[in-house]
């Protein structure tokens, strides 16, 4: 009795896990019996509807699709797949199962897409987390949609950018018609801003290679026209001297001021001073715009840090993301950027609360049942809030209408341990006469640029010093050494007038800890190498908590930091 050889094919393509891509091997089998296509591997109905669309693109473009049983493998089989990315790689390897196509080499072959019923492929989300977890790209034939090679020209790899299947078996044959006649842009979904065309007006002319900006006219248009300049903060010496400190160091900060004060303008600002993202940055930050389906070309070009501005309306899923659908929260997205919280105190404390792990470590853990999500959300944390609820207490506090219950409830919104997360505390009054004109009077500055050079500067003398102590380069928030007092050159007798203050000020461990991160940044922007007394004595400005205290109803607060702002003239001058 004769024995049918049994047609089998192996390609690879990749799938996303959360926010990381995953490379998995599909195996075709096709041998006789009932026609019938099963798919096994722990895939949803996404995945197995994929055969009723790579039957229809495979006669579409006149080939024969295999009338047998036709059992399909995603491996590893343990891990839950889900989406239409594994189109491509079906078509393609039964195409190679049943002898339609011939490979002339052993190279393996790496495809990713999905198949509309014509043949065309679409690109689907995620296409840089995809791309990076392939493993040695230079020895293998890597396929992507048409819409996808901008990305893998970012990630520094020579793809074969299909728009169709016709084109991908040409490719394979090494055959001279490898250009196909279907020169259009791929189908998008307009509700969202994922799909990329080649054809797309607006991607002509880029060049992935740019180098980092290096003059004013590049770190002007990496800044954007939407970021104010620093030249705007008119009489708000303590508020620009607490920016400057929370960008050099990427210290927390929560400014509080009566309504109109310019937190928000401020917090613009800040974005403003950030120095622009480097290569690995840059392919975290577009991995995670990518997966969330909110990716475009002026994402794609741009190399300014993310700002993420949070309403506080916002629910607790929206912030830490969507396990289940795999969708990224603000947390994720403002990764290497600003997470900006306006009207804090307006949040629910129960998604306050889900800060406190984000904010003491680098990296956000989200679990539901066995599966986990990792979340690179490393940001800096910028908060503002009023006062009060009528937000006259700073200002005027004989004009507040708050009782001494509602302040009470207005500041216990916020969770002791967050507050305690917290390096920088500000507050912002009201412009006088002279403010209020130069802010309407003044014209465009460029004391930004100036400011993100300096930034840019401590920034490297921080990582230089972590390099130094056998660290990975870190800037003063996130150094994890110990101990820290030797890491920041911190003396004896200065450590001991910290210790001291701290007790008086009843400081936490945490509290402490911060209060020498800020002092090492203070040293930092004046080039000093040790840390000195004076370093200290202005972190402590910036540590006075007393506004969110039960104290907050006497008429002695605002005097008291009043004070305070004239201190904060006198260093800066």
């Amino acid at each position: 009795m004769a024995v049918r050889k049994n047609r089998f094919a192996k390609i690879y393509t990749c799938f996303l896990d959360g926010l990381e891509g995953v490379e998995a091997s599909v195996e075709i089998s096709i041998l006789p019996g009932l026609p019938s296509v099963d798919i096994v591997g722990l895939c949803d109905s996404c995945v197995r509807e994929s055969k009723e669309r790579v039957r229809a693109s495979v006669r579409q473009l006149g080939y024969e699709f295999p009338s047998a049983r036709i059992t399909v493998g995603i491996f590893p089989s343990y891990i839950h797949k889900s989406g239409s990315s594994f189109d491509l790689p079906l078509a393609i390897g039964i195409l190679m199962a049943s002898g339609q196509i011939h490979v002339s080499d052993s190279v393996p072959i790496v495809a990713f897409g999905e198949l509309s019923l014509t043949g065309a492929i679409r690109d689907t989300p995620g296409s840089i987390a995809k791309l990076s977890s392939i493993r040695n790209p230079e020895k293998a034939h890597v396929i992507v949609p048409e819409s996808n090679r901008h990305e893998a020209k970012i990630m520094g790899m020579k793809v074969f950018a299909a728009c169709c299947l016709k084109s991908v078996v040409c490719y394979l044959e090494h055959s001279e018609s490898s250009k196909c006649d279907c020169r259009r842009k791929p189908d998008r979904i307009e509700n969202n801003k994922t799909y990329i065309s080649l054809n797309d007006p607006d991607t002509v002319g880029y060049d992935c290679d740019k180098a980092g900006c290096k003059t004013e006219s590049d770190l002007s248009e990496c800044m954007g026209d939407d970021i104010p300049d620093f030249s705007c903060l008119k009489g708000q010496e303590k508020a620009s001297r607490a920016l400057i400190i929370a960008a050099a160091g990427m210290h927390n900060l929560l400014m509080i001021g009566s309504p109109g004060s310019g937190k928000t303008t401020a917090a613009r600002v800040l974005s403003g001073l950030l120095p622009p993202m480097n290569t690995d940055e840059r392919i975290d930050h577009l991995k995670i715009i990518g997966v969330s389906r909110l990716l475009n070309p002026k994402e794609i070009t741009s190399e300014t840090r993310p700002f993420r501005y949070v309403h506080h309306s916002i629910t607790l899923m929206k912030l830490i993301g969507d396990v289940v659908k795999h969708i990224p929260g603000e947390l994720a997205m403002s990764a290497h950027g600003i997470l900006f919280l306006d009207e804090m105190a307006e949040f629910n404390p129960r998604v306050l609360d889900a800060l406190r792990q984000p904010l003491e470590q680098s990296r956000d853990s989200n679990s539901i049942s066995f599966h986990s999500i990792l979340c690179p959300s490393r940001f800096l944390l910028v908060g503002a809030m009023n006062p009060c609820k009528c937000g006259r207490l700073l200002d005027a506090p004989s004009t507040c209408t708050c009782s001494v219950l509602q302040k009470k409830q207005y500041y216990r919104r916020i969770s002791g341990p967050i507050l305690d997360r917290i390096d920088l505390f500000c507050e912002m009054h009201r412009l006088d006469r002279k403010g209020l004109y130069e802010s309407i009077s003044s014209k465009e500055g460029t004391e930004s640029l100036k400011m993100r050079e300096q930034v840019k500067e401590c920034w490297d003398r921080q990582s230089e010093r972590c390099v130094q102590h056998g660290l990975p380069p870190s800037l003063n928030g996130d150094v994890t050494g110990y101990p820290i007092h030797e890491i920041f050159r911190i003396g004896k007798n200065v450590l001991e007038y910290a210790v001291d203050s701290a007790e008086r000020m009843r400081l936490s461990a945490r509290g402490l800890n911060k209060l020498l991160r800020v002092g090492r940044t203070i040293a930092d922007l004046s080039c000093e190498t040790d840390v000195l007394t004076d370093h200290i004595s202005e972190a402590l400005l910036f540590r006075n908590k007393r506004f969110l205290g039960e104290d907050m109803h006497s008429l002695k607060y605002g005097s008291d930091f009043m004070k305070g702002g004239l201190r904060i003239s006198k260093i800066i001058k």
